[in-house]
């Protein structure tokens, strides 16, 4: 059986091996010659088997991920792949292969995870089909799995908490890194990569942008330019005479500092008390918006200050803003002309 698909010039064989329904391009835009060739791709057919070829997609996949992704989004998807390539074994490749990892992983994480995941390895597919090596995606009928869009309200710490944090983390490389995360919202890769050049210390505006010689971008991908609080002045003046290093916040390498971050954070939270599951450097950035909103600033400047490519993005912290705006609703004074003339009439 041949069968033209939507978009392709190309015939089409489909035929059933093993209980399952094989497709595969015959290369052919003659019906007959599509016919013959059909028939013959039937007759030879053999499994490619996952082990002989997703090795190959993988490793020419990350070579192409390497050159034109972030390096962060690069080695989350060498994780993924890596994971996913030793699940598949000598499996066929096929939509079945890819939804029994799906219900693989899901024993272990959530579906949110597996979606992205997932994403990773629909990419990797849409490029081999486009390099042509093979002729359709096994991701292509594969859906994701529906999960509630409603986001939550991020968690923050108090000003009170802040003060605990830094106090207790005097004297460990870490108290510089909170100061300024919590005061301009900087992501923890933002922090690592900053470098000196980036900051304006005559108008002390700070600068959020990729780094070609080192591979990084921020996660927008765009430039951003942050003001910073007075409280951190006298920090970053200090830390600049005393640097030899190009990055702000340097190893003893002078080297941009990216190992034990996350683990002396946890360390530290988990001796005062305030560690709780989720809670990391982020909660630095959502403690930064958070209280911006509840100062009354406008959601569409905590956007422009955080980064966000999409605006909606912000909208978690609206709830933040309900007092502010009660108090701003609070000075219309509509009617009230009409009100105190039937005062009068009443008298």
């Amino acid at each position: 059986m041949i069968k033209k698909r939507r978009n392709s010039p190309f015939w089409q064989a489909q035929f059933w091996h093993d209980g399952k329904l094989v497709r595969i391009s015959t290369k052919e835009k003659d019906r007959r010659k599509a016919e013959k060739e059909a028939a013959r791709l039937q007759l030879t057919y053999s499994p490619v088997k996952a082990n002989t070829l997703l090795a190959a997609i993988k490793d020419r996949y990350l070579r192409y991920a390497y050159a034109n992704k972030r390096l962060n989004v690069y080695k989350l998807e060498v994780m993924i792949l890596d994971r996913f390539c030793s699940f598949a074994g000598d499996q066929e490749i096929s939509p079945l292969l890819i939804e029994d990892y799906k219900a693989e992983r899901l024993l272990s994480v959530g579906r949110a995870t597996v979606n992205r995941e997932f994403n990773a390895i629909q990419a990797m597919f849409k490029q081999t089909v486009i390099w042509k090596m093979l002729d359709e995606s096994p991701c292509r009928e594969v859906k994701r799995f529906k999960i509630d869009s409603r986001r939550k309200s991020p968690p923050f710490w108090t000003s009170e908490q802040i003060d605990l944090i830094l106090f207790k983390s005097e004297g460990s490389y870490i108290h510089d890194m909170i100061l300024l995360a919590c005061n301009t919202g900087l992501r923890k890769t933002e922090l690592i990569y900053l470098e000196w050049a980036d900051i304006n210390f005559a108008h002390w505006l700070l600068t959020v942008q990729g780094k070609d010689d080192l591979n990084w971008k921020p996660k927008s991908g765009e430039l951003r330019v942050v003001p910073i609080p007075e409280t951190c002045h006298g920090m970053l003046r200090e830390r600049k005479v005393k640097s030899l290093s190009q990055f702000v916040f340097a190893n003893e390498l002078g080297g941009p500092r990216v190992n034990n971050l996350t683990r002396d954070l946890r360390r530290l939270l988990q001796k005062i008390g305030l560690y709780e599951k989720g809670l990391g450097w982020h909660t630095f950035r959502h403690t930064y918006a958070s209280h911006l909103a509840m100062e009354g600033t406008p959601l569409n400047s905590i956007a422009e200050l955080l980064g966000h490519a999409d605006p909606k993005t912000t909208k978690i912290y609206a709830h933040l803003t309900q007092s502010h705006l009660k108090e701003m609703v609070g000075r219309l004074r509509f009617g009230e002309k009409n009100k105190v003339v039937r005062m009068k009439e009443k008298k």
